[in-house]
């Protein structure tokens, strides 16, 4: 990722539940980590780190997963 792509990117981006629902609905339409971090403006490596620390991120991950089977 150049550094034009990465001026998006919020550094110290804070996890909020609100995120919970998005994730999920980005899961289910096919979005990859890479995508629903551009969207939510977080480097994909930030959405691993959520999926460790907070358990439900995880969850809508898996919930999206299911959701477009």
């Amino acid at each position: 990722m150049g550094d034009e792509e990465k001026k998006g990117l919020k550094q110290g981006a804070v996890f909020s539940v609100d995120f919970l629902e998005t994730a999920t609905r980005l899961v289910a339409s096919g979005m990859t980590e890479v995508d629903i971090g551009y969207f939510l403006g977080i480097t994909p490596a930030k959405i691993r780190t959520w999926k460790k620390r907070h358990p439900l991120f995880k969850q809508a991950f898996t919930d999206g997963k299911r959701l477009a089977k």
